[in-house]
């Protein structure tokens, strides 16, 4: 219970620094306001600086006075302008006109007003706050202390149940154990009576044992019970805010006198607690206020020195600026009037030297192109005298080989005129013989043939050789017309 008051505390404390955050950041917008508006005549006698002003119509107030800020500030600046280099401000003009005085003894008590009225208002939201903050806390620890102590006897009852079971569970699993290890031992030695006189003893013995532990037990659980009870009642303590069950109890039981003035003394301390609380929480608003007061005037009047002297700054900078660049235009006039000249110079040179060249480059063209058609023409001329020579010679070439044709021709007829009048011969002269050897040996082989067999593989021999010669002659002509096609 203290760690969620804790817990509750620290919340209700950071929603009052984050309120106290945006009133003291209103504050320095309301005072930088102030300062440099003024208040118009139709303000002086609403009575909205003598009500207290609710959260919705404070912010009204503030978008209405940021809105008039930006006029009024225009207008200031004007009236309140520094008098630099001989020229003296509007202010200065109108001065005697206006009655300066009274305006601003009337400005300052409207804001006397609105901020103490703002001070009000904020002491209510703070004792509201506090009021609602100590009800929340109240109805919280009845709650959770209505819950704490069943819970408790809960979860005492559960834990005592569970090892309960887990005790019982373990006798039974051991008892199943050692009896299945006595019926392995009984049934090899076959003594099933005795088995049984000595189960019924010991399932009586195992209930006298369970009846001593469940009253025992019993007794245990009852005396510590009543004991914890006891205690809780005679060593409770009040916590923050918490009220023990002792006291709630109060009328049921007949209660010592000493503890009933005890209850009383802490509920006044809680009380006085709550009262000092109060009036530190008012001075620290009253002191962070004068101190923000403060502070607001000392920054604004630093504020308006930084402007002052950013202003000669800009001022002395744009001068120093313009010079600059007086002096710069000046030297660039200069530099490119000078650039200018040269610049026509040297484009007179450039041109006069483009002409000489490119009347060069066209002599020095015109001649190569002479040069490259006297070249083509010889070439031409040489081509033509070599394809007359070619043809020359591939007539005289035609010539040889017809006649070596015609020759070669010539030969091979009366060759084979030479061969066939041989044959023929040869066979007459294989028929004689062969009359004669059949008569005297019959059985012996005729030479003619063996002749015919020779005379056969000459004349192939003589045709392939032919055939060679016609394919090399038709592959030197191939071979003679590409050469030319390629020329």
């Amino acid at each position: 219970v203290p760690d969620k008051l804790e817990k509750t505390k620290k919340a209700g404390m950071q929603k009052s620094n984050a309120r106290n955050d945006q009133s003291k950041k209103q504050k320095k917008r309301g005072t930088e306001e102030a300062i440099l508006n003024e208040v118009s005549g139709k303000d002086k006698h609403d009575e909205q600086f003598k009500r207290p002003l609710s959260c919705k119509k404070e912010q009204k107030l503030i978008v209405q006075v940021t809105e008039n800020a930006e006029k009024q500030v225009v207008m200031q600046r004007q009236k309140h302008k520094k008098v630099s280099e001989g020229i003296r401000s509007q202010y200065v003009h109108d001065e005697r006109e206006k009655n300066v005085p009274e305006k601003i003894k009337f400005q300052e008590k409207c804001k006397k007003m609105a901020y103490e009225n703002l001070e009000v208002i904020r002491r209510q939201e703070y004792v509201k706050d506090a009021l609602e903050e100590k009800k929340f806390y109240k109805e919280m620890s009845k709650q959770e202390f209505a819950q704490k102590l069943p819970d408790k006897q809960e979860r005492e009852k559960k834990v005592e149940m569970k090892k309960s079971l887990t005790d019982a569970w373990d006798g039974q699993v051991e008892y199943k154990r050692q009896k299945k290890m006595e019926m392995d031992k009984i049934k090899k030695q076959g003594s099933y009576s005795l088995m049984e006189s000595e189960q019924l003893h010991r399932t009586e013995e195992v209930e006298k044992k369970k009846q001593k532990l469940s009253t025992q037990d019993k007794t245990e659980q009852n005396m510590r019970e009543r004991y914890i009870d006891t205690l809780l009642q005679k060593h409770k303590k009040v916590s923050e805010g918490i009220r023990s069950q002792y006291v709630h109890d109060e009328k049921k039981k007949n209660v010592p006198e000493m503890v009933k003035f005890q209850e009383k003394c802490k509920k006044m301390a809680y009380e006085n607690l709550e009262v000092i609380r109060r009036q530190e929480y008012v001075k620290d608003a009253l002191e962070e206020k004068k101190f923000y007061k403060e502070m607001t005037k000392q920054e604004f009047a630093q504020k308006l020195l930084d402007k002052q002297e950013r202003e000669k700054k800009v001022m002395e900078s744009e001068q120093l600026h313009r010079t600059e660049e007086v002096k710069r235009k000046q030297k660039k006039q200069k530099l490119s009037t000078q650039d200018k000249t040269e610049q026509n110079m040297k484009d007179q040179e450039r041109r006069f030297q483009l002409r000489a060249k490119q009347q060069l480059g066209q002599k020095l063209r015109e001649d190569q192109e002479r040069e490259k058609l006297d070249e083509q023409i010889q070439y031409k001329q040489q081509k033509k005298k070599e394809i007359v020579e070619i043809e020359r010679q591939q007539m005289d070439c035609n010539k040889l080989l017809k006649e070596k044709r015609h020759r070669e021709s010539a030969e091979q007829k009366r060759e084979k005129l030479e061969k066939d009048s041989q044959i023929q011969r040869k066979r007459q002269e294989k028929k004689e013989l062969s009359h004669h050897q059949e008569k005297k040996t019959p059985k012996q082989k005729p030479l003619a043939d063996e002749l015919a067999d020779k005379l056969l593989k000459e004349k192939r021999h003589w045709e392939s050789a032919e055939q060679k010669r016609e394919k090399l002659e038709k592959e030197k002509k191939i071979r003679f017309k590409r050469q030319e096609k390629k020329e």
